[in-house]
């Protein structure tokens, strides 16, 4: 069973709600910006970085993943 949601919608939801920068998520995470606009633009990702997301959105995964819905 496959289960897809859409992470970039949920991504800029949560930063929209957060008011968190694409820069200070790369700062965060320890990645480059490019690598977060590569998220918010794509439609899925590995659960890990899901997981990551939502704990630094302060959410949990459920409500992280009901964004993109």
């Amino acid at each position: 069973m496959t289960f897809r949601f859409d992470i970039g919608a949920s991504m800029r939801k949560a930063q929209a709600e957060c008011k968190i920068t694409n820069r200070q998520i790369a700062k965060e995470l320890g990645v480059c910006e490019m690598s977060v606009q590569r998220w918010r633009n794509s439609h899925d990702a590995k659960l890990s970085r899901v997981v990551t997301l939502a704990e630094l959105f302060d959410m949990d995964v459920e409500q992280f993943i009901k964004l993109g819905a």
